[in-house]
């Protein structure tokens, strides 16, 4: 790490500091903040990609990539899930399946070519969504409080309740390909 990467990233974090207050009222989240100055200083020369082969960095980035998928699980106020089960239990159990085979039909009918799995294997990447990405409805105050904290315990799970669907329908992928099924299921 270079020592211009590093007042780089120390005048980034700076920055946002500074402005984060007044991008709340915006569309731009801090990680589009953070993309976006990435790109500017792979752009600007900085930083290189990094290098997944031999080096570690995999483990590393999947091991961050399963911290920040089931950190929103730690959010869930399970009071207000067991004073009112019956929105997020329907979101989590009938309108995230729906999504899945709903996406599938999508996927299968724009690209006629991948086949059922991968199209199911997209639906499932897509169909788990980000209260970030409805931040503007789980925020507002004009909302119903059962419509805010139904969205947001069902954005907090369903990262874990899509995970093993991805993995069973990768092991299906690769099944398919001559690969034995269970032993991958199990490994």
């Amino acid at each position: 790490m270079s020592a211009a990467f590093i007042i780089y990233a120390a005048m980034a974090l700076f920055a946002y500091g500074l402005l984060s207050k007044r991008l709340v009222s915006t569309p731009i989240s801090g990680p589009m903040v953070f993309v976006g100055l990435g790109f500017a200083a792979h752009a600007s020369g900085l930083i290189e990609p990094i290098r997944l082969t031999g080096s570690g960095s995999a483990e590393v980035l999947e091991f961050t990539l399963a911290l920040l998928l089931f950190t929103d699980a730690t959010k869930i106020h399970v009071r207000s899930w067991t004073a009112d089960m019956d929105l997020p239990t329907r979101l989590l159990s009938i309108g995230m399946p729906s999504t899945i085979v709903l996406g599938a039909l999508v996927a299968t009918l724009v690209f006629p070519s991948i086949g059922l799995i991968a199209a199911l294997i997209a639906a499932t990447i897509l169909a788990p969504t980000d209260a970030a990405l409805g931040n503007a409805v789980v925020t507002n105050e004009r909302v119903p409080i059962r419509i805010r904290e139904a969205l947001g315990i069902e954005s907090g799970l369903n990262d874990g309740i899509a995970l093993p669907i991805l993995l069973f329908l990768l092991t299906l992928g690769e099944a398919s390909e001559g690969v034995g099924l269970w032993s991958l299921f199990f490994e």
